[in-house]
């Protein structure tokens, strides 16, 4: 029997560590010594499962299996048994493996400026932990993280709200303004080049005070604006919004007053 093992390496699963789930079953499936080919792959449409894969097997015909929530290396083994008909032993791996997916989110999170997300669970040994001294000075608490909020956070401007106009009952596109020059440009150019277009998208922080996604008073959410990479370079952009009732970070942006200031990211690659 031949498999292959697709791992999703989209926004949503890579967030949740997908690049430690793929090396997890590249482990794996090595330590088995089977015939399994593990490759990532884009969007396998169970984002709300993330992470997750799915198995290709070949004995006569082709059948594939879903596998999701892969948020332990007891779901990456089922993977790796579904691919090769042989249960991994765990104990000879584990020690490899351990700390790998926290540290692969963590890393990730750096990138896209999720600051919360990035010192989730992050705790200094001893006082003047380099990386966790860093992380605090990115999200705009060098001496110590505060329920106040910051005068400068790593990757974010002030933005101002201008207008929030309902489309539904459940949801609303809310605009912004800003002059803030450091907001940076969706569409990268190089010297005597035409702008790159990218598909991006911005977050938002929604301070809400303590949470459980984080150690900052604040919670992270991406939006891919409904307005253009001009209208970001002129310093406005709108974001369609669905509202929760319940939501953590949509009931902070109902209660916005227009005129108030948020903080939204640099544009980042979707």
């Amino acid at each position: 029997m031949s498999a292959e093992v697709f791992v999703c390496h989209a926004g949503t699963c890579r967030a949740r560590g997908a690049e430690a789930v793929l090396v997890e079953i590249e482990e794996l499936a090595e330590a088995v010594g089977a015939d399994c080919k593990v490759r990532e792959s884009g969007c396998l449409g169970l984002c709300s499962q993330a992470p997750n894969a799915v198995v290709r097997t070949k004995t006569g015909r082709t059948k594939v299996t879903e596998h999701t929530r892969l948020t332990s290396l007891e779901a990456s083994a089922k993977v790796v048994e579904r691919a090769t008909g042989v249960a991994p032993d765990l104990g000879a791996t584990n020690w490899r493996l351990e700390g790998l997916r926290a540290e692969r989110a963590r890393q990730h999170a750096k990138s896209v400026y999720h600051w919360n997300a990035a010192l989730r669970g992050l705790k200094a040994p001893a006082f003047g932990d380099p990386e966790l001294r860093q992380l605090r000075a990115d999200a705009g608490y060098p001496d110590g993280i505060t329920a106040a909020a910051p005068s400068a956070i790593a990757g974010y401007t002030r933005w101002t709200l201008e207008e929030v106009d309902a489309v539904s009952r459940h949801s609303a596109i809310f605009s912004f303004r800003s002059k803030d020059l450091k907001r940076g440009t969706p569409h990268p150019r190089g010297r005597g080049r035409q702008p790159v277009p990218i598909t991006w998208h911005t977050t938002l922080l929604a301070f809400v005070g303590a949470n459980g996604e984080g150690p900052l008073p604040w919670v992270e959410r991406d939006y891919t604006p409904v307005s253009t990479a001009r209208d970001w370079e002129r310093g406005t952009v709108d974001l369609l919004v669905k509202c929760y009732a319940d939501g953590l970070a949509t009931s902070w942006l109902k209660a916005v007053p227009v005129g108030a200031e948020v903080w939204l990211s640099k544009p980042v690659k979707t």
